[in-house]
């Protein structure tokens, strides 16, 4: 497989990895409307209740807090595993680049 066709094909996996996760995003937003829906409450009422530590029992927020890490650092995974197209693009290119200062040898 040439260099060309390789970057092409980690393209087409970023773009589909890319439209796995926005369908991911819109699922989940759909659920958290329905959910607001549900409660009868805006996002910023939920926030400022999930906020505060009195609302739940010592158990509870321990376990939730520990869920929020847990989440946080599942996006951070899925996040870190996208890849720059334009950037590996750019990278490959330039490895095929003489630099200026140096020297043909035959």
């Amino acid at each position: 497989m040439s260099d060309k066709e390789n970057l092409d094909h980690q393209l087409q996996q970023t773009m589909l990895k890319m439209k796995e996760l926005s369908i991911k995003k819109e699922r989940l937003a759909h659920t958290y409307q329905q959910l607001l829906t549900d409660l009868a409450m805006t996002s910023e009422e939920v926030l400022t209740y999930t906020k505060n530590p009195d609302n739940f029992s010592p158990p509870l927020w321990e376990e939730l807090q520990n869920e929020k890490k847990k989440l946080d650092e599942e996006l951070e995974l899925e996040l870190s595993h996208v890849r720059d197209p334009l950037k590996t693009k750019k990278s490959l290119s330039e490895q095929g680049l003489v630099k200026p200062h140096w020297i043909f040898v035959r």
